[in-house]
């Protein structure tokens, strides 16, 4: 398990400002697939569309390619080398024989979890700082102070929302509902472990420690444990499709039965990989204030989120996507690091902070001598059928 500490990585090298940095897009374009997907005869009324997995990739690099065009502006000098590792480790291992990367300052990618470690474990030979912006196992981290994880882990996420359960609903009825599969109970350990630890550093609260559950529980179980002078809070520690879609179910016939429903005040804390279960009816999370906690949230509203439209459609005459908004965020943060820090910008990467457009990166150490993750933690919840960002 790893441990957060916020300490200094090891400098290999002392910190160098070039007058143009090298900076390498690590992207599964899977450039042959897409064409044989193009050249695929259309039916009647069906449109052409790119691969699947070239589209996320090209919108990737779209937002990346803006905020380099953005941050040129500033007198950034950067030569951006793209490479499609068609999530191949024997393409990747090619890719690095290449001259050019005696000289690289930084690898952005690639996106597939069988090629992460690989390329990882390359960037770390040769001294290379890696950043992975999708999903990773926080075992990259390891011993790999070049490493930085854009994505928060479940177990950060969880931290962050026991952390706002314990902040604005301490006076509240909290139960938690245990799980069974065995990733789920790390979860489940975690998050109960947490509260039942900070909670006793709190004066005038509800519960003296969170109330444990099963999380097959029945909707008449759960209306046991609920009181209807207070908000109810349920905690449900899982990303398996069956509990929580059962949990859900229950959650909302218990609210069925219940003779108080109308004022009764439940509030359900899940997580953002729910967001992936298209068979979870959004009735159910709207009805039980479904919240959850994220490492980022996109709001085309905002000041922010307007700016950025602009500038993309202008650049490339069409809307972007949370895809392209990755992109440029995490091409704003870390070229504006080489550009402001040099390449050596580990030492100075906790204080580096900048408005972007769906995230707001907190690198910390995971590990006296590893890299970092980001453990930005947002609150997200549905309200009338919208998300809205309450932390």
């Amino acid at each position: 398990e790893l441990v957060v500490e916020d300490t200094l990585a090891p400098v290999y090298k002392e910190t160098e400002f070039k007058e143009s940095y090298n900076v390498a897009l690590f992207l599964p374009l899977m450039l042959s697939k897409n064409d044989r997907e193009m050249s695929k005869p259309l039916k009647l009324d069906e449109v052409r569309e790119m691969y699947g997995t070239t589209k996320i990739s090209f919108d990737f690099y779209q937002g990346f390619l803006l905020a380099a065009d953005s941050l040129s502006n500033a007198g950034l000098s950067v030569d951006i080398y793209v490479y499609d590792t068609n999530r191949d480790t024997a393409t990747i291992g090619k890719i690095f024989k290449k001259p050019e990367f005696e000289t690289m300052d930084l690898v952005i990618g690639p996106l597939y979890p069988r090629t992460i470690p690989y390329t990882a474990k390359l960037c770390a030979e040769k001294q290379i700082r890696i950043v992975l912006p999708f999903n990773s196992d926080a075992e990259i981290l390891y011993e790999n102070p070049s490493a930085y994880k854009g994505v928060a882990s479940n177990m950060t996420l969880l931290d962050g929302t026991i952390d706002y359960i314990i902040e604005n609903h301490k006076n509240h009825n909290i139960i938690i509902l245990k799980p069974k599969t065995a990733l789920d109970i790390a979860l489940y350990e975690r998050a109960r472990a947490r509260f039942n630890e900070k909670i006793k550093r709190e004066s005038g609260t509800y519960n003296i420690s969170v109330i444990e559950t099963p999380g097959s529980s029945s909707g008449r179980t759960l209306n046991a444990l609920i009181n209807k002078d207070t908000t109810n809070v349920f905690i449900i520690p899982s990303t398996n499709l069956t509990l929580v879609s059962n949990a859900m179910s229950n959650l909302n016939q218990m609210l069925n039965m219940n003779p108080y429903s109308k004022k009764l005040r439940v509030i359900a804390f899940g997580l953002e990989e729910w967001n992936k279960f298209t068979d979870l009816d959004v009735k159910y999370r709207n009805r039980s204030n479904q919240h959850y906690a994220s490492y980022r949230f996109l709001d085309y509203d905002s000041e922010q989120g307007v700016k950025f439209i602009h500038a993309f459609r202008n650049r490339f005459g069409t809307d972007p996507n949370v895809y392209s908004s990755q992109g440029f965020d995490y091409g704003m943060y870390f070229l504006s690091a080489l550009h402001l820090y040099g390449t050596n910008f580990d030492l100075s990467i906790a204080q580096h902070q900048m408005k972007l457009t769906q995230n707001d990166f907190q690198f910390r150490t995971v590990e006296n001598g590893s890299g970092r993750e980001n453990q930005r933690v947002c609150i997200v919840k549905y309200d009338n059928y919208k998300l809205v960002q309450l932390k």
